[in-house]
C-alpha cells in the first residue's frame, strides 16, 4: 500500500470514529454547517506539503497535521504552531526546514487543511 493510500485510509478512520463517538454523545445528532462541508483532504494536504519539501509526502504527515489542527482548536498561538510544526514535519524534511517552510507548513495546515 502506498504511502498516500495509507495516509487517506487513516484519516477516514479517524473521520469515522469522530463520527461515531459524536452520535453516541448526542442521540438526535443535528446538521450543523460544519457537517455540510468537505471534510480535511489528505491528498491535497499531501501535495501542499510535497511542495514545501519532498520528505513530508508520507503518512505520518496527516496525523502530524492533525496534531496540529488540534493545536489550532486549542488557540495555540503561531509561534507555538510554527515550533510543534517544526518537530513534529522537521524529522521527516529532507533538508532542515527553514524558518519560511515552517511557516508554510503552518499556513498550509491552518489554512488549508484544518478549515
Amino acid at each position: 500500500m502506498t504511502p498516500r493510500a495509507l495516509a487517506v485510509l487513516a484519516a477516514a478512520s479517524v473521520a469515522l470514529l469522530s463520527a461515531g463517538c459524536a452520535s453516541q454523545l448526542d442521540p438526535t445528532p443535528q446538521q450543523s454547517a460544519a457537517a455540510t462541508q468537505a471534510g480535511p483532504d489528505p491528498d491535497a494536504l499531501l501535495e501542499r506539503l510535497g511542495e514545501i519539501d519532498p520528505g513530508l509526502d508520507d503518512a505520518a504527515s496527516v496525523a502530524d497535521a492533525n496534531e496540529i489542527c488540534l493545536d489550532v482548536e486549542a488557540g495555540k498561538r503561531d509561534s507555538d504552531l510554527a515550533a510543534s510544526a517544526r518537530t513534529l514535519f522537521g524529522d521527516r524534511a529532507e533538508t532542515p526546514l527553514t524558518d519560511g517552510q515552517v511557516q508554510s507548513i503552518v499556513e498550509v495546515v491552518k489554512g488549508e487543511y484544518c478549515g
